[in-house]
């Protein structure tokens, strides 16, 4: 039976409300610096209300809206060519394929009825950082913040995250009950393979953010790898003049026209900077 067909009283008709819209699904999407991405669906979502504000501050009027759903699909990773889903093995199953450009950590758990499993976690650029800085002796959340200038609100999930799968220990010493962390053998491993990684990054492997490939930079400048750290900057570098070549044109035709205009114009003129520092760092490394 179609939508039309409940009643020969009822005619179908376009909702003049969002309440009256009927249900429907949503699916949220995201990725990380380095490619690796995820999922979550809710089934049968509801609207009960709607909500909006206006300001003069916005170019776009914001609506906010309550609603109700039967089920939610849980954020679940999604397999690429760059990298896959995370794997589950039993402990004397077989090993895990390694990715081709990031680490990965092994998180265990127990199933019900006590069997041990492992979980094939990928490393991003900032928790490979925060090894090597914990490596150094830089090892606690304020220290990061002090001599990486890594904000504390960041730092801290990222060594929680390293300590719970088993790459850092944890120490509380001091009477101000400071926590430091050091590497695990481990760590140790996963530390040293993420940097052979990055060591063999090529032009569609290196990251879109100037902040992560200035860490990769870093990390291979600061290991020996002088030759792998100019190349990743090279690479960066000739993306971003790509860009750089486009021309940005202000179109007025509308307000909104031309506030996406103005920002397409503001990122040309940041791509032009960054390409300004990469080459001043390049220098400085020759």
């Amino acid at each position: 039976m179609v939508v039309d067909a409940v009643s020969s009283l009822k005619t179908l008709a376009t909702p003049w409300y969002s309440d009256q819209i009927l249900p429907f699904d949503i699916t949220l999407a995201g990725t990380n610096e380095m490619g690796a991405a995820t999922t979550m669906r809710i089934y049968g979502v509801e609207i009960l209300n709607e909500g909006s504000g206006v300001s003069i501050d916005d170019a776009v009027t914001e609506m906010q809206a309550t609603f109700v759903a039967r089920t939610i699909g849980p954020w679940q990773a999604v397999a690429s060519k760059f990298q896959p889903v995370l794997y589950l093995r039993a402990d004397q199953g077989s090993r895990f394929p390694r990715p081709v450009f990031s680490s990965r950590a092994r998180l265990s758990f127990s199933r019900p009825g006590g069997r041990s499993c492992r979980v094939a976690v990928m490393l991003t650029v900032l928790e490979v950082f925060v090894l090597e800085a914990c490596r150094l002796g830089v090892n606690t959340a304020y220290a990061l913040k002090a001599k990486a200038g890594l904000s504390v609100g960041a730092v801290i999930p990222v060594l929680k995250r390293l300590y719970k799968g088993k790459l850092l220990t944890s120490k509380v010493s001091g009477p101000r009950v400071r926590e430091e962390f050091r590497l695990t053998a481990l760590g140790q491993r996963e530390l040293a393979g993420a940097l052979s990684r990055f060591a063999r990054l090529n032009k569609e492997d290196v990251p879109r953010d100037m902040e992560s490939v200035l860490r990769i930079a870093v990390l291979l400048w600061a290991r020996g790898r002088k030759k792998a750290a100019v190349s990743v900057l090279h690479l960066f570098l000739e993306g971003l003049e790509r860009r750089g070549e486009e021309s940005i044109e202000i179109d007025r035709s509308s307000i909104f026209a031309l506030h996406h205009s103005a920002l397409a114009a503001r990122d040309s003129l940041r791509v032009g900077a960054d390409a300004k520092a990469i080459k001043n760092v390049l220098s400085a490394m020759r």
